[in-house]
């Protein structure tokens, strides 16, 4: 039966979304805070490497081979625990990193609550103008 099939198909891919976000959440708060702040500002805030550059006073290029390095070693770290890369990509994706309790309970406290600031606050404008970004 074809609504069957999708039911497994679908409970599947919910179980394989949450082993990644789960993983991942792991992962980042074993991260330095820096790299996590970082990643953060890159991927969830959407800032050039430049601004961020900027924003916690670092040159650009050894932050392009930070970046790159920390993203190896997630990926390295994920598939130990068995999900790729892709896996981890689609369920961020399609149902957010934070969406399920259980990922919370792994997740780092917010940076106000352990004392740090952030440059930026996530609602906050980027400091480019729209018409200047890349």
């Amino acid at each position: 039966d074809g609504a069957a099939d999708d039911a497994v198909v679908q409970a599947e891919a919910a179980s394989t979304a949450s082993l990644a976000r789960r993983a991942l959440s792991s992962l980042m708060s074993e991260r330095p805070v820096q790299d996590r702040l970082i990643l953060q500002m890159r991927y969830t805030d959407g800032r050039r490497i430049q601004d961020i550059a900027r924003a916690l006073d670092l040159e650009p290029k050894p932050l392009y081979r930070r970046i790159e390095r920390t993203l190896a070693e997630l990926r390295r770290g994920l598939e130990a625990r068995g999900v790729t890369a892709a896996e981890a990509l689609d369920a961020i994706t399609h149902e957010g990193f934070l969406s399920d309790a259980e990922v919370a309970s792994h997740a780092p406290a917010a940076p106000e609550s352990r004392g740090e600031v952030r440059p930026f606050k996530r609602e906050a404008p980027s400091p480019v103008p729209e018409g200047r970004r890349p």
